[in-house]
């Protein structure tokens, strides 16, 4: 700090900034020079070259990687079926050309509105391959709530059910039960960067009418990302207990997905039943899940232990967490982490 060289740096930075005041007065802070040419210069030296990297996969690219690496593993399971990796990402991309050939692509809207099926995670999945970004309608939704997020985030096609067709007359609509068999097999080209909107997530209206969060391909991957870094437990299958059209949904979906893990859905009628989902996770062998604290508790307390010996990862979000809650799981599942 006080040898001699450090403090004729000091010295020059000050003569610089100060003779950078003087030449430009009117400057924000920010903009005004600290360093002299010469010292610049040295940085730049010392600096080594920056290579210019390829742009990172997108989510639905790292999901292809592993349908291609490991195309027999276990991808789906949903109402005792199971759809492997390439089963997944081949019914994926048919429906993809499908949108694309109706002509969606790069920052289209989709609306996705569905009952928890295979075909519900296929539509996500295709929107993205496609280039879209999807909207999620979740079809328990009051009908001005629908009407309202149609209108308002500007829908180009829905993607539903047929039982579900009544609610949206007015709409261009596509029935994803159908078969898209003529429609290739190939993961499409992708014409989507990280600045694309993949997602556009509403807000509950509970302060005014919903607004509408537009979240990037770049948003997308990097949070996913950062839960592959985060979680040092290996993810095998995740337990989706969240609506789709919830953000907490994405963590589920994609995290799940872009690391091999396996995305079991449970069935409509169980979501509110914790020893029928206590059954679930035995079952299927269930590594991770997210749920409400309170509705966790409700799974520990109505099943017991015996069934959750599978569970490595328990995360709980939605509403306040109480130590109540903590010390029960830390009591009843100590090897978990929570």
């Amino acid at each position: 700090m006080f040898d001699a060289s450090t403090i004729e740096n000091m010295a020059e930075h000050l003569t610089t900034l100060l003779e950078s005041i003087v030449s430009s007065p009117n400057a924000p802070l920010k903009q005004l020079a600290i360093l002299s040419k010469q010292q610049q210069q040295q940085l730049l030296a010392w600096q080594p070259p920056v290579s210019k990297e390829a742009q990172p996969l997108l989510i639905h690219q790292l999901f292809e990687q592993l349908a291609d690496a490991n195309p027999d593993k276990p991808a789906l399971a949903f109402a005792g079926q199971t759809l492997s990796y390439q089963q997944l990402n081949q019914r994926a991309n048919q429906l993809a050309h499908y949108l694309r050939a109706q002509g969606m692509g790069a920052e289209s809207r989709i609306g996705v509105s569905a009952i928890r099926s295979a075909e519900l995670i296929i539509a996500l999945l295709a929107v993205l391959k496609a280039g879209a970004a999807y909207i999620p309608l979740d079809p328990d939704y009051p009908q001005q709530r629908l009407d309202y997020i149609i209108d308002n985030a500007g829908i180009d096609l829905l993607l539903t059910q047929t039982p579900l067709l009544a609610k949206f007359s007015t709409q261009r609509t596509v029935c994803i039960e159908q078969s898209f068999t003529d429609y290739s097999l190939a993961s499409p080209t992708p014409i989507t960067t990280l600045q694309n909107t993949a997602y556009i997530i509403y807000t509950s209206g509970s302060t005014g009418q919903p607004k509408g969060a537009l979240i990037s391909q770049g948003n997308l991957l990097h949070s996913t990302l950062a839960r592959h870094h985060y979680y040092q437990e290996p993810l095998s299958c995740f337990l989706l207990l969240s609506s789709f059209a919830f953000d907490s949904s994405v963590a589920g979906i994609f995290w799940t997905l872009s690391q091999g893990g396996c995305l079991c859905l449970p069935q409509q009628n169980d979501l509110t039943h914790p020893a029928a989902l206590a059954k679930l996770i035995h079952q299927q062998q269930v590594s991770h899940l997210l749920a409400l604290p309170s509705f966790y508790t409700a799974i520990i307390n109505d099943s017991g232990v015996a069934l959750l010996g599978s569970l490595k990862v328990v995360i709980v979000a939605g509403e306040a967490c109480s130590s109540t809650v903590a010390n029960n799981h830390h009591e009843k599942l100590p090897a978990v982490k929570f």
